[in-house]
């Protein structure tokens, strides 16, 4: 009977816990949701359709739910979100977070610890560059600033963020790149904006623009994270297209989401032995041939 009404006390104060949290107020471990296939939540910021984020996953089949950030005079300075969880039930559906040029405000405090949370245990994020990411963005003082394989310059950043010089705009692998990038590199795809990235020690520089990173890749806890210094901003001053006209660009971003999905587990297929039908059990379902009665037909 005692203990019968611990078992009682315990899911009752576990009934009033808030979701997501242990009875102390500590975070709860992470579960997944049972998926077969991984899937994307993208948060798209001013000038995102540059990224080819959307034809990159419709290209690889990868399902995703597109939220956006507006901004907008009638907002009075502010950014509105639309369509983006901020629910942990919500953020265990997906494999891979890509942020387009959004600012830490927007997302929120809470938002952004979810999203911690969620990379630790797994899951992967891809950050694109742009006026309203890292330095601009106020990703240093955030969850970001753990998040991220990279660090960037804070004092001045505008200008570390201005145009790139024309020999240090043009897109090639890496040296240290382990990524396949089976790409047509010999297009000589230029990034006109960027930003300088720093990358932390033990994160691996798959892209460079000119010597300065363009594409950094890491790990944070058990998940993937990517950093891309690309701003959706500029016309090239060299003679190869600006790097979202390159065909392969598409392809490229493609693997970057793809390699930062890839840690998050997936539902396993069940293959417990399932029951074989023999000879015997059949010929005991047998049923007998015999003539029907009229009475049986329903003729008479």
């Amino acid at each position: 009977m005692r203990q019968r009404l611990s078992t009682l006390l315990l899911m009752t104060c576990l009934a009033l816990t808030p979701a997501g949290r242990c009875a102390d107020g500590a975070p709860a471990a992470w579960t997944w949701n049972g998926t077969p296939v991984r899937q994307a939540l993208v948060i798209e910021g001013v000038w995102s359709e540059f990224f080819k984020v959307r034809e990159a996953l419709l290209d690889e089949g990868i399902p995703f739910t597109d939220g956006y950030a507006s901004k907008s005079a009638y907002w009075k300075g502010q950014t509105l979100l639309f369509n983006i969880p901020a629910d942990e039930a919500s953020f265990r559906n997906y494999a891979v977070v890509v942020i387009e040029n959004v600012e830490a405000s927007a997302l929120g405090s809470a938002r952004l610890a979810l999203l911690e949370r969620f990379v630790a245990a797994g899951g992967g994020l891809v950050v694109f560059g742009g006026h309203w990411s890292y330095a601009g963005g106020g990703y240093a003082s955030t969850a970001f600033g753990k998040l991220l394989p990279v660090t960037w310059e804070t004092a001045g950043w505008q200008v570390a963020y201005l145009r790139q010089p024309a020999a240090e705009q043009t897109l090639h692998p890496a040296p240290g790149a382990d990524w396949p990038m089976p790409f047509a590199w010999d297009a000589a795809p230029r990034v006109p904006y960027g930003t300088h990235l720093t990358p932390r020690p033990g994160a691996t520089v798959q892209v460079l623009m000119g010597t300065r990173p363009a594409i950094v890749s890491g790990t944070y806890g058990a998940g993937r994270v990517v950093a891309i210094a690309c701003a959706p901003n500029g016309m090239t001053t060299g003679d190869g297209p600006v790097y979202w006209a390159w065909p392969d660009w598409t392809r490229l971003t493609a693997t970057a989401i793809t390699w930062a999905a890839a840690a998050r587990p997936l539902a396993t297929r069940n293959t417990a032995a399932r029951p074989v039908l023999t000879g015997a059990m059949l010929a005991g379902l047998a049923i007998e041939p015999r003539e029907l009665t009229p009475q049986e037909l329903q003729l008479a």
